[in-house]
């Protein structure tokens, strides 16, 4: 029988080219690794300058927002507006509403569609959240200008 025993040479070589000398590493290099080349660095600016717009439109944009399964109830349309904005060429306009609870407290809120219109005087269905009654839309609208 005949064995025969090899060692790796290549992971010999590293260990030595890597553990034994030092290599001089010029400041360009060392900048490189640093900053990066002139794309990631524009991609960084890029970045961060969208951050500034993201900020800005996220403003407009509310993630609170009742449920299919909050609570509804029937509220009044107060006042209609037409708001500076549009999607897909179509006007959005904004819905201004109050609703009384079962417990007699009155709340007041805004909605928002392009697809959907009232007039003032109309009656409609407010969904509500349970736990932050102030938190209401019409059904079937939104509660900001923007779609999350």
């Amino acid at each position: 029988m005949r064995i025969l025993i090899t060692t790796n040479k290549w992971s010999a070589m590293m260990a030595y080219f890597s553990y034994m000398h030092k290599r001089i590493v010029p400041a360009s290099v060392k900048r490189g690794i640093i900053f990066g080349n002139f794309q990631t660095i524009f991609g960084w600016i890029f970045f961060l300058f969208s951050l500034i717009f993201f900020a800005v439109s996220s403003s407009f944009v509310r993630f609170a927002e009742p449920g299919k399964d909050s609570p509804s109830i029937d509220g009044i349309v107060t006042r209609v507006e037409r708001i500076n904005t549009s999607i897909n060429d179509r006007a959005v306009y904004a819905f201004h509403f109050e609703y009384r609870l079962p417990d007699g407290t009155v709340h007041f809120g805004k909605s928002y569609s392009e697809k959907m219109y009232f007039d003032a005087g109309s009656t409609v269905e407010i969904k509500y959240s349970a736990d932050e009654p102030a938190i209401s839309r019409i059904k079937g609208m939104r509660s900001a200008e923007f779609e999350p």
